[in-house]
């Protein structure tokens, strides 16, 4: 008898631990990263596709894209200024310390991988764990020289008791 209720159980620690244990390709995320930063550039040209039902939250419409992370949603999302975003949410567990730790490791990645003159800033928004998220784009005083540039974000968001990174790589929004 203790051997029926031992099968579910030790499923289900398995089951747990893989969402709890996501892992990141890095070389992936790297490769797509770079490949996202230049097609913001591009203002996303040849990226996007079909306009898509996907929820969009914030977004006035939403679109497929060809370029899509192996472990993460993603597609093109229109803001009210006409901008694009590519979008990618990457569904964790429920874990918030194992979510951090591969934010941070996103982090570094997308920091290694930004040219000269951009940095890496921090910032407070309401829908993100701990009401921050972290951006990179070109570092001037001169809004026009940044505003000529693309960049990219990324914050942890709970939804129904899973952590969600989202990244965004956003075109300039100087056309």
């Amino acid at each position: 008898m203790k051997k029926i209720y031992l099968i579910p159980l030790l499923l289900g620690i398995v089951f747990n631990l893989h969402a709890q244990n996501f892992k990141l390709n890095t070389d992936e995320f790297t490769s797509k990263s770079k490949a996202l930063f230049d097609a913001a550039k591009k203002r996303f040209v040849n990226e996007t596709g079909d306009k898509t039902s996907v929820q969009c939250g914030n977004f006035t419409a939403c679109y497929a894209t060809t370029l899509q992370f192996n472990d993460g949603t993603s597609f093109i999302a229109i803001d009210n200024d006409n901008i694009k975003h590519h979008l990618t949410k990457f569904t964790l567990g429920n874990d918030l310390n194992d979510a951090k730790r591969i934010y941070d490791l996103m982090r570094s990645i997308i920091k290694s991988i930004m040219p000269q003159k951009f940095a890496e800033k921090e910032t407070y928004e309401a829908d993100y764990e701990g009401y921050k998220i972290h951006y990179y784009e070109y570092d001037s005083e001169i809004f026009a020289q940044t505003a000529k540039q693309p960049s990219a974000k990324i914050g942890i968001k709970k939804k129904d008791d899973k952590y969600i990174i989202e990244l965004l790589f956003i075109e300039p929004v100087f056309k």
